[in-house]
């Protein structure tokens, strides 16, 4: 009875882990996530001088791939385009349809991350042109502060110099005071000029009261008052001239650099790589979506509502080409404001400071382009991650019947081999039938007590072949 008892449990748990198996999951299809080479995912660029002209070099590389969808539109382009047909010996087959499709996908992808480095180029180059505006903005605000203050010192010691003086003459008219309350708008290079002219008459009033002919004629002489308020006004105007023409100096330092970039000019090169960067995202989506098509016509996969997965892949090309075209005109929009603006912005002829303007046109690129996400998403990016959805889940569900036939099969084999095992237990011990095994101890006969050990040592065998088949079950049997 023993016997029988070792194989049924055998059989029975050779079957539990053979149905344990089959019932495993497969995790389900998951998308990839945001990723650097198609521009999903967000990347963090440091300023850098890529000029205009760069920009311009780098999209019109790309804008000449994007040539012929522009023109044309239509498969001949396409093909006539981008498939090399070859001098002669064009080979129509399917086989090589999809061959080519793969390889005009492969230079789409290409092409996809350039133009990917090149928004970040285009940012990086309107970080840079931004930081040297800023920059000029913020050394703008130094000289403002420094004239006011200048102002605020020089303008009460003004007053004290024209109240102490007794002279009429021309060397020692009234002295003018500075502006003060000074903002960026006021004319400031004016007020400058007026510290600067204020110095140069100070100083010649100066010269002059040290050789004045003092006391000679009906009151005309420097009084002790006009004299020490004169030399004091001197020491401050000379102390805040130098203070004063080191913010104007650098101030102009820095407003010429920022002459030397145009944010408004880079920023729309920023709007026409974003414009080619969503439109080759379209033509990568085409030709994968073709070389998928053309493999399933002789490879199809029937889907869980009975159609066929070359019908989904079929019927999603009327949406890329629909988003293509939608896309390619958001582009020819970008390339004509690129093209009308590239010497200048209009703001430029006017006004120096774009700050304003710029985050005006900031604004109406982060609104278009993120609305896009969702237009797109309507018109191709949702029926075609559907149709991949479902080519990867139908994938998914072929991988997980051959592993569970796999696993059928390899539990089978276990089973097989315990029961050809227990065979073999069964002759080792003389007797197919349980009722012929004697029981231990019923004699004390060498042969019997060698029989008994061989049994022993069978079954220990058995079990040892059903550990290593299933090793959980050895905890189970120390």
């Amino acid at each position: 009875m023993f016997k029988n008892r070792v194989r049924t449990a055998a059989l029975a748990g050779a079957i539990a882990v053979a149905t344990g198996v089959s019932g495993l999951a497969v995790p389900a299809y998951a998308q990839e996530g945001f990723a650097v080479v198609d521009g999903t995912a967000a990347t963090a660029v440091a300023p850098a001088n890529v000029t205009e002209t760069e920009l311009q070099e780098l999209t019109d590389a790309t804008a000449d791939y994007l040539e012929g969808f522009q023109e044309g539109g239509s498969l001949q382009a396409l093909v006539d385009t981008y498939i090399d047909l070859g001098a002669d010996g064009y080979d129509p087959s399917e086989e090589e349809a999809r061959n080519a499709f793969d390889g005009a996908k492969a230079n789409a992808s290409a092409q996809l991350a350039t133009s990917v480095e090149n928004v970040n180029k285009a940012r990086a180059s309107v970080g840079f042109a931004v930081d040297q505006d800023e920059q000029a903005d913020a050394d703008w605000e130094i000289l403002v502060e420094a004239l006011n203050a200048a102002a605020t010192e020089l303008n009460p010691l003004i007053d004290a110099v024209n109240e102490a003086k007794t002279i009429e003459d021309a060397p020692f008219t009234e002295l003018p005071n500075l502006a003060s309350n000074l903002e960026r708008e006021d004319d400031i290079v004016e007020a400058y000029r007026a510290l600067q002219t204020l110095q140069d008459t100070v100083d010649e009033q100066f010269e002059t009261a040290g050789d004045w002919n003092i006391d000679e004629t009906d009151g005309q002489f420097i009084n002790r008052d006009h004299m020490l308020a004169l030399e004091t006004l001197k020491d401050a105007v000379d102390g805040q001239v130098e203070t004063v023409e080191d913010a104007y100096d650098t101030a102009v330092a820095s407003n010429r650099e920022a002459q030397k970039t145009d944010v408004l000019v880079r920023q729309l090169f920023l709007e026409r790589a974003t414009a080619q960067r969503d439109s080759l995202r379209i033509v990568e989506g085409i030709f994968q979506s073709a070389a998928r098509y053309v493999e399933l016509t002789v490879n199809d996969v029937l889907t869980d509502d009975n159609g066929v997965l070359s019908t989904e892949y079929r019927e999603v090309q009327g949406n890329l080409w629909t988003g293509l075209g939608d896309n390619l005109e958001w582009l020819q929009l970008a390339d004509d404001a690129t093209a009308e603006y590239f010497l200048a912005w209009g703001t430029d002829e006017s006004n120096p400071e774009e700050g304003d303007d710029y985050a005006a046109e900031k604004l109406r690129l982060a609104t278009e382009t993120y609305g896009k996400i969702f237009e797109n998403g309507a018109t191709w990016r949702e029926a075609l991650n559907r149709v991949q959805l479902i080519d990867a889940n139908l994938e998914a569900e072929k991988a997980q019947l051959e592993a569970d036939r796999e696993a059928a099969r390899e539990a089978a084999e276990r089973e097989q081999a315990i029961a050809d095992a227990l065979e073999e237990l069964a002759k080792g011990s003389g007797s197919e039938e349980p009722g012929d095994i004697e029981e231990p101890g019923m004699s004390s006969g060498s042969s019997e007590k060698g029989g008994l050990i061989g049994l022993v040592a069978a079954i220990g065998g058995v079990v040892a072949l059903i550990a290593a088949a299933f090793p959980f079950i050895s905890n189970f049997m120390r």
